[in-house]
């Protein structure tokens, strides 16, 4: 049986993907939906969590220009959210993409 308050969750993270159109922020192309579960299709990012990334590469690897090209995307997603009245609330380096094309 489902979990009424979890599907309502995800109903409304859903809406709020939907309102967004970001370059750095990953879309949302389409939902569906069955009596066992809600099937979301969305960009494909080719990278890996920043948190692998650093836990590769050992503490203070990634130099000034890197981490600051990083947390520039970040913050500018950010403030296109907040603009919008939506908040993350759970920013973290598992939950940030670095793309393989962004050279780290």
């Amino acid at each position: 049986k489902r979990n009424l308050k979890a599907v309502d969750f995800v109903r409304r993270e859903i809406a709020i993907l939907r309102r967004l159109d970001h370059p750095t922020i990953c879309r949302l192309y389409e939902t569906f939906e069955d009596d066992k579960a809600i099937y979301l299709v969305m960009e494909f990012i080719d990278g890996r969590e920043l948190f692998d990334e650093i836990v590769e590469r050992g503490a203070g690897e990634l130099d000034e220009r890197q981490a600051s090209n990083i947390m520039r995307q970040v913050l500018c997603a950010l403030q296109y959210c907040h603009v919008r009245s939506v908040m993350h609330r759970d920013l973290k380096p598992d939950n940030i993409m670095v793309a393989a094309h962004c050279g780290l």
